[in-house]
């Protein structure tokens, strides 16, 4: 069930993506800009040092393992995404998700131009969900996928939490990225971390559509 007002925001960006698969992970900036605009979203710190989630306006950092605490906003940063979450395009309910693939395309059915980003957030109770943590890297650094091979992966199992991601059209592969990228934190904001899969019970989120973007370091 969704409920719809034509509403736009804005992308918040610090660095792009491509640099990040190549492997550039010096700080780029502080969190501090990003959650003067941004209520929700995600990136990675200085040295790939964890997975940086944003949601509710606070910013948190997801180690291997799952660990998650929140960061002050003078924390570097090397890669990061936000969206303005005051003025969401739809509001909806999903009963349920088998995985991740079913959650991509319940969300599509909501999405009016594919060839825009989207933003979303995701409130509800989870049968299972798997995330990764970075590990954190030294100079000189390895490129993102020779990275990603020390990650730990973990699998959390009838936990309620949040996810905090988007929908990232073709066109804006080098700059953003492209397709499904979410976050997850608990709860109690104990545990999250990069979404690989999931199983979705009840939920409920917002959908936000988005016509700007600003890069902001």
């Amino acid at each position: 069930t969704t409920s719809r007002e034509k509403k736009m925001s804005t992308l918040y960006q610090c660095s792009d993506y491509s640099a990040l698969l190549e492997g550039r992970y010096d700080a780029r900036g502080k969190i501090d800009p990003l959650l003067r605009h941004a209520g929700a979203g995600l990136g990675t710190f200085e040295g790939l040092d964890g997975e940086l989630t944003v949601i509710g306006g606070k910013a948190y950092r997801s180690i291997p393992g799952g660990k998650t605490v929140e960061v002050p906003p003078e924390t570097p940063i090397a890669f990061a995404q936000g969206f303005d979450t005051a003025m969401p395009a739809a509001r909806f309910s999903i009963p349920q998700a088998s995985d991740f693939c079913a959650l991509g395309k319940k969300l599509l059915e909501l999405v009016e131009n594919q060839r825009l980003i989207h933003g979303f957030t995701i409130e509800g109770a989870f049968e299972e969900i798997s995330v990764r943590a970075a590990k954190r890297q030294e100079p000189p650094y390895g490129t993102l996928e020779e990275a990603l091979q020390e990650a730990m992966t973990i699998r959390l199992q009838n936990v309620r939490g949040r996810l905090a991601g988007f929908f990232f059209p073709a066109h804006c592969a080098g700059l953003c990225g492209e397709g499904w990228h979410w976050h997850f934190v608990s709860e109690d904001f104990s545990l999250g971390g990069h979404v690989l899969e999931l199983k979705m019970q009840l939920a409920t989120g917002a959908l936000y559509r988005i016509d700007r973007l600003e890069i902001n370091c």
